[in-house]
């Protein structure tokens, strides 16, 4: 993996760099569903997993959000929500939560411009299919919302700045919003060179 990390601007590489990172802090981390929880569930080194909860089963993408800010608040700690895009967009007014809890809300929203797990459909081979009925392609980007919100907004939309940028994110001391940009065919090409069974 690590030779495959060096070359690749992808969710994996991303998501491997933020455990990677705050595994050295004292805070939880919440990962939303879809693509995300895959993701780590193939490619993260279990040893990095640390303070690590998710939502699973029938909740689908709504609500991760606010069960996000709840672990904060709940666990009394700093929390990091690992999310995707369209997670973001279905719970996004939930971020008002964040100003009733003395603990930083750190969100990093993995944009690949709208749900990108559907092209992991073994059942639909038409690239045409998959667009117009099965994904919810957008070109939103989130620095107004982190603006709405008064989060300090980060972004990233490439390798060669990436490591500072997380790192400067996740040691961040107030509510924060990273986003990173990421283009989902080389997230797929990179999945396919390492593994044949995703999903």
């Amino acid at each position: 993996l690590n030779e495959s990390f060096s070359k690749n601007f992808t969710e994996i590489t991303v998501i491997n760099r933020l455990f990677k990172i705050i595994s050295t802090v004292d805070n939880n981390c919440f990962i939303s569903n879809s693509l995300n929880s895959r993701i780590c569930n193939s490619f993260v080194n279990s040893e990095t997993f640390k303070g690590s909860f998710l939502n699973r089963g029938a909740s689908g993408i709504d609500g991760n959000i606010a069960s996000a800010i709840g672990c904060a608040k709940g666990n009394k700690k700093d929390v990091l929500a690992i999310v995707g895009d369209l997670t973001l967009l279905y719970d996004m007014n939930a971020l008002a939560l964040a100003k009733h809890v003395e603990h930083h809300i750190q969100i990093c929203v993995i944009n690949n411009q709208g749900g990108a797990i559907v092209k992991a459909l073994k059942q639909v081979k038409d690239p045409r299919v998959l667009d117009k009925y099965f994904k919810t392609t957008h070109t939103f980007s989130f620095s107004g919302l982190a603006k709405q919100f008064d989060f300090e907004y980060f972004c990233i939309d490439e390798r060669e700045t990436m490591e500072d940028r997380l790192t400067g994110f996740v040691s961040n001391q107030t509510h924060s919003l990273c986003e990173v940009k990421i283009n989902e065919a080389e997230t797929f090409a990179h999945i396919k060179e390492l593994t044949i069974n995703f999903l």
